[in-house]
C-alpha cells in the first residue's frame, strides 16, 4: 500500500479524522480481498471491520505515524 500525506502538528485545534472510509485489502492468495474500514488522524492509522458503530469500537489494526 502507498499513501503520501502532509500531517498536521500534534495540536488540540487539528481534526480529528483527517480522512475516513472503505479500503480494499488485497492479499497473494486468490479470491482473498478484504472490505475493511480505515480512518486516519493526525498521528494514527486506524482499521476496522466496517463503518458500522459497533465495529468501530475496537481496530484491526492501528498503527501510530510519527513525524
Amino acid at each position: 500500500m502507498t499513501f503520501h500525506a502532509s500531517l498536521l502538528s500534534a495540536s488540540e485545534d487539528a481534526p480529528k479524522i483527517l480522512k475516513e472510509g472503505p479500503v480494499i485489502v488485497h492479499r497473494p492468495s486468490p479470491h482473498r480481498k478484504l472490505r475493511v474500514w480505515m480512518g486516519l488522524q493526525h498521528d494514527l492509522i486506524a482499521v476496522y471491520p466496517s463503518s458500522k458503530d459497533e465495529d468501530r469500537i475496537r481496530q484491526v489494526i492501528q498503527h501510530l505515524v510519527t513525524h
